[in-house]
């Protein structure tokens, strides 16, 4: 019987690398592997943890952000006549969480109370601060109101001249006592 014993050179030299050229290369493929994947285990970490903190960060209202101040100031600038709603829109924006975690939550807030304050025309003529305030203080509107007054008082306007403009003569007033004589004398020397 013979045997088929293979020395350790003889086997080293019938191990396949694959594309590699030794063991050595095989090795150090493999560490810059393994390297890589720990970067891409602790990066996908990363992006889980920043995900749980994004997903605490949606949670909050807008008002409790970094960076709430600056989205008030650029909305006032944008909206002057927000200012004389800001106690309305801020109740809004408390008591109503949905609007609080949206990010156009001030615009929300805004439209919503000038939405409950509008007044149509009708309810306006009935208000009569508004009336004072707005209406009644404008001139124009005063000389116009007086204006149609004064065409509708009395469309014909008195005969002042008579035909071919003659003027109406007033009778000449005549004494009818002694003493009335007497004051109308002394008026006229006077």
């Amino acid at each position: 019987m013979q045997e088929n014993i293979n020395t350790p050179e003889e086997q080293t030299e019938k191990v396949s690398y694959g594309k590699f050229k030794d063991a050595d290369a095989l090795f150090n493929a493999y560490n810059n592997l393994e390297a890589e994947f720990t970067k891409k285990c602790q990066r996908i970490k990363e992006l889980e943890t920043g995900s749980t903190i994004n997903d605490e960060e949606q949670d909050k209202p807008q008002y409790m952000r970094d960076g709430w101040q600056d989205k008030v100031t650029a909305f006032m600038s944008e909206n002057p006549d927000a200012r004389e709603y800001v106690s309305e829109m801020a109740k809004v924006i408390t008591e109503d969480e949905n609007i609080a975690k949206s990010q156009d939550c001030l615009n929300l807030a805004y439209t919503k109370v000038l939405k409950s304050a509008f007044k149509s025309p009708a309810e306006l003529m009935e208000d009569q601060k508004f009336l004072d305030e707005f209406v009644y203080k404008n001139k124009d509107v005063r000389n116009k109101i007086v204006s149609d007054y004064l065409k509708n008082l009395n469309p014909q306007a008195p005969e002042v001249l008579g035909n071919g403009g003659e003027m109406f003569v007033a009778p000449p007033k005549r004494p009818s006592t002694l003493q009335e004589a007497g004051a109308m004398a002394e008026k006229l020397l006077k």
